[in-house]
């Protein structure tokens, strides 16, 4: 397992989050699973703790999940958006695991573990956790880490979950799909928050690029993609009421 790290952005309509640090862990490639599920922790750091807190994950947490097996891990800093606010994304496999000892656990021991979360706790405000899938029918992942992510958190109409997943792969998949072609972005996914069986409202939309000429360059969802059809956004309204519709960066693996 490695540790790289590098200043690159997440970045959405409402956060910009930097890269901190990526683990891998060199084995040997396998066909991945049709849908492939990761485990998203949103910590909010005290202020006056970051240091410390960051300090704790590198030097401490990393090395004990490296241990417990965990393959890969990603840190994300929120830079725009919600302050002290970090992403941590982990590979998972089955449901079956979280009946099991945690990483930190098989890697340090019960004890070890135990002291190591005492530490962290003392340095945030609160965390949430979730399990997302991402869904391969809608995704084209880069072999190489892009340097920014952009991401869009939708909320389906209730009832129109199918409708939406049409437009997913009639509209906007297919923009996303040119764009790669065209060397515009690295690639992209969609993914959905919870298991894949159960067909919730909320997708996750992502995209990868190199550089930061998202600044100036626009959206896809904004521009028409044929000439005399509206826009994505607009052709997306009818299945995501702008009540429940928002924009969130660092939940897609």
């Amino acid at each position: 397992m490695k540790t790289t790290i590098s200043g690159s952005l997440l970045r959405n309509a409402g956060s910009v989050c930097l890269l901190l640090f990526a683990l891998s862990q060199g084995r040997a490639q396998s066909q991945a699973p049709a849908d492939t599920r990761s485990l998203v922790r949103i910590t909010q750091v005290k202020p006056d703790m970051v240091t410390e807190w960051l300090a704790i994950q590198k030097n401490e947490v990393n090395p004990a999940l490296k241990k417990g097996g965990v393959a890969s891990r990603t840190l994300l800093e929120t830079v725009l958006g919600n302050q002290y606010e970090y992403v941590s994304i982990t590979p998972m496999g089955s449901y079956s695991e979280m009946d099991a000892d945690t990483p930190l656990i098989k890697g340090l021991g019960k004890d070890g573990g135990a002291k190591l979360l005492t530490k962290i706790r003392k340095c945030i405000d609160g965390q949430t956790m979730f399990v997302s899938t991402r869904l391969a029918e809608f995704s084209s992942v880069p072999k190489n880490s892009a340097a920014i992510w952009t991401t869009v958190r939708y909320r389906a109409a209730p009832g129109k979950n199918q409708d939406f997943e049409n437009y997913l792969r009639t509209d906007l998949i297919p923009v996303y799909s040119k764009a790669t072609a065209a060397g515009k972005i690295a690639g992209y996914s969609v993914s959905r928050r919870g298991p894949v069986q159960q067909l919730g409202t909320e997708r996750l939309s992502s995209t990868r690029t190199k550089s930061p000429a998202w600044r100036r360059e626009p959206s896809p969802c904004k521009c028409s993609d044929r000439k005399g059809r509206p826009s994505l956004s607009r052709r997306a309204a009818a299945w995501l009421p702008s009540s429940t519709s928002s924009f969130e960066g660092g939940c897609q693996m």
